[in-house]
């Protein structure tokens, strides 16, 4: 496939699901924030698709390499996700704040 084929494939599998998202930082990390719109199926259901095609559409801006990510779940609660090890990371904090400096703390410590 080239690269616009997986590009459409990667958005229509992310577009299954409504979601919000924006960047912003904390202690040096750039962070991706996406918040469920409880509409279709779930940013958690959905994650790997989601954070692909929001790379893939953001590529030339955000360092990739240095990028972590919370998302707010469909109960409101926010967790992470490591893109790298396709892992969750559980967080379950109520406010974005919190989930923005627990994710960095998390990186701090399993991050070398």
């Amino acid at each position: 496939m080239t690269n616009s084929v997986l590009l459409q494939y990667s958005a229509k599998l992310a577009l299954r699901s409504s979601f919000n998202y924006h960047f912003t930082s904390r202690g040096g990390r750039d962070i991706l924030v996406i918040v469920d719109n409880n509409q279709g199926l779930s940013v958690t259901n959905n994650i790997e698709n989601i954070i692909q095609y929001l790379i893939e559409r953001t590529e030339s801006t955000i360092p990739i390499n240095n990028l972590l990510t919370i998302y707010k779940d469909t109960e409101s609660t926010y967790d992470g996700f490591d893109f790298e090890t396709m892992s969750f990371i559980s967080l379950q904090e109520i406010s974005e704040e919190d989930a923005l400096e627990s994710i960095v703390i998390w990186a701090q410590s399993n991050k070398n």
